[in-house]
């Protein structure tokens, strides 16, 4: 929610079966004000910046993070009068990390025949484009020579249109799409490292692994860091450089019953 001018905008973002984002949005008009101020609905682990901010930094090495939060109620020992105070926490930037960024091509390897089916149908009835484009927007499939060789198999269908009704057609074109390019090795996808890690944490012992491999042509890589200190206590998980949020609660009764 953000409330500026005079109007407040209550945003929501749900997910649809298709897999898109679908945007909400009602304005409504409320006292003007000076500023501008943003509220964030976040689970109730998250709702804590201090947690976030580390949690951020941790799968990030390569960014510089900050978080600053004001205390809606804040007791001012000078004037006596309650006030906003504003506490903050940053992390520098570590050094470099390789990792695949959202701007880059995604592999034809990644795709069950479901997923594909729904890219190629949201494709061909909402941004419709020649079928050789299609092709070529896929990692390692960027060559004019290799898009030709798997349209050639699908003379009868120009467009991306022409073929999103037809989920044998286009299983045949995910197949040939594989087959013609190599699978993204581990490598490729980066890892926080060991180093990385201890830098954002104080710890007095702990312990590391890291492992990667492939399952169906589709790359993984895991990191786990169990540590032991009197200053840092949190659990820290996260998917693809972003941090996770969980139900706290949950997991306390989880581990009560256990």
């Amino acid at each position: 929610m953000i409330e500026s001018q005079g109007l407040r905008h209550e945003i929501t973002a749900t997910s649809t079966p298709a897999g898109t984002i679908d945007i909400q949005h009602e304005t409504s008009v409320i006292d003007d004000a000076i500023g501008t101020t943003v509220y964030v609905d976040m689970p109730w682990r998250e709702g804590y910046p201090q947690w976030y901010a580390r949690a951020t930094a941790l799968f990030n090495p390569h960014a510089i993070v900050k978080i600053s939060s004001f205390d809606d109620i804040a007791f001012s020992m000078v004037t006596g009068d309650e006030e906003n105070a504003e506490s903050g926490v940053s992390y520098n930037r570590l050094g470099e990390c390789q990792k695949i960024k959202p701007n880059e091509p995604t592999s034809a390897h990644w795709y069950s025949t479901d997923d594909f089916n729904k890219l190629v149908f949201l494709q061909g009835s909402q941004n419709d484009i020649e079928l050789g484009r299609f092709v070529r927007q896929f990692r390692g499939l960027s060559s004019s020579a290799k898009a030709k060789q798997i349209t050639g198999q699908l003379k009868q269908f120009r467009l991306v249109s022409d073929i999103y009704r037809e989920p044998l057609a286009i299983e045949s074109m995910r197949l040939a799409m594989q087959s013609e390019c190599k699978a993204v090795q581990p490598k490729a996808l980066g890892a926080i490292g060991e180093a990385n890690l201890l830098a954002r944490l104080n710890l007095d012992r702990h312990w590391y692994k890291q492992v990667s491999g492939m399952i169906d042509n589709v790359p993984y890589v895991f990191e786990i860091l169990i540590g032991e200190s009197e200053g840092v206590t949190g659990f820290y998980h996260g998917v693809n450089h972003s941090a996770t949020s969980c139900d706290k609660p949950r997991l306390k009764r989880e581990k009560l019953r256990a």
